[in-house]
């Protein structure tokens, strides 16, 4: 725990190997993934949806939350897709985190180095474009962060106050959830349990970990960095034990690679990503 944020690992034996995906970090340092506008001209452009290439031999996992920068306006993922090796003008869903702006010179992104915050991911992933405008907007106001031109969730990302803070989270809670056996963790904000985030390997966590740690992190910030108390043990054991047994809220929705399937009942809701072979690869869900 740390200033408001507690961490439960989840460790896993018997996981499949899921090594074989690269991350947009890792994509994006070796130059092998490009992010576009959708359409070849500025005019046809396309705010719910960008176009993912990969120009690498290994499929890329993109996870709902992360935020890519520029094009028109900056965007969000929405929920987690896998983009199939050497593949051109993938279909990627996204949400805007930055109201008002739609001009830019390049019709390309870049990955940013953080996850959105987390109550901003709910939103894209389970809500609607109208809803991620509302949490930025609360998520700068609470956090005394400018907006840039637009309304831009870069507002946050680029808050030296807030990245030095986030960062000192990730220092500090990183290394308990860096075992070879970690597959995820259980997050709870101000005592409260909030969410798990759960993968099928622990290198497939392993490259998002810190990403999730800052998103998670701007939340214990916003909520004070003060817990009264922690959740034990068995409640964290209770709330991933409910979101493991979930059943699925509607059919899933499946593309080229795989599906993803969303989760609702009365104690927590969700989403799942399943590989094309029918193996579930990370579920993210939050608690009621």
């Amino acid at each position: 725990s740390y200033k408001g944020l507690t961490v439960f690992p989840v460790t896993k034996r018997g996981a499949i190997d899921t090594t074989n995906y690269l991350s947009f970090d890792e994509a994006q340092r070796a130059n092998v993934v490009a992010v576009t506008e959708r359409g070849n001209k500025s005019e046809s452009a396309q705010v719910a949806e960008v176009f993912v290439s990969n120009a690498s031999s290994r499929p890329l996992y993109l996870v709902g939350g992360e935020v890519i920068l520029g094009g028109k306006q900056d965007r969000v993922i929405r929920e987690d897709v896998v983009i199939p090796p050497m593949s051109q003008n993938f279909r990627v869903r996204v949400f805007c985190v930055e109201q008002g702006r739609w001009n830019g010179r390049s019709m390309a992104f870049k990955a940013s180095d953080q996850m959105i915050d987390s109550k901003v991911r709910e939103e894209a992933a389970l809500g609607t474009q109208g809803g991620v405008w509302r949490e930025v907007a609360a998520k700068a106001r609470k956090l005394g962060a400018t907006l840039s031109g637009g309304g831009s969730y870069r507002g946050v990302i680029d808050d030296r106050n807030i990245g030095a803070q986030s960062s000192e989270f990730v220092r500090r809670l990183s290394p308990a959830l860096s075992s070879s056996r970690t597959v995820g963790m259980i997050v709870a904000v101000a005592g409260r349990l909030v969410a798990v985030d759960l993968f099928q390997s622990p290198r497939l966590f392993a490259r998002t970990r810190d990403k999730m740690i800052r998103s998670y992190a701007i939340q214990a910030i916003e909520a004070g960095g003060v817990a009264s108390s922690e959740p034990s043990r068995h409640e964290a054991g209770g709330f991933l034990s409910d979101a493991m047994t979930a059943r699925p809220a509607a059919p899933a929705i499946a593309d080229e690679s795989g599906s993803n399937a969303r989760f609702d009942n009365d104690k927590v809701k969700g989403t799942e990503r399943k590989s094309k072979d029918g193996k579930w690869l990370h579920k993210n869900f939050y608690k009621k």
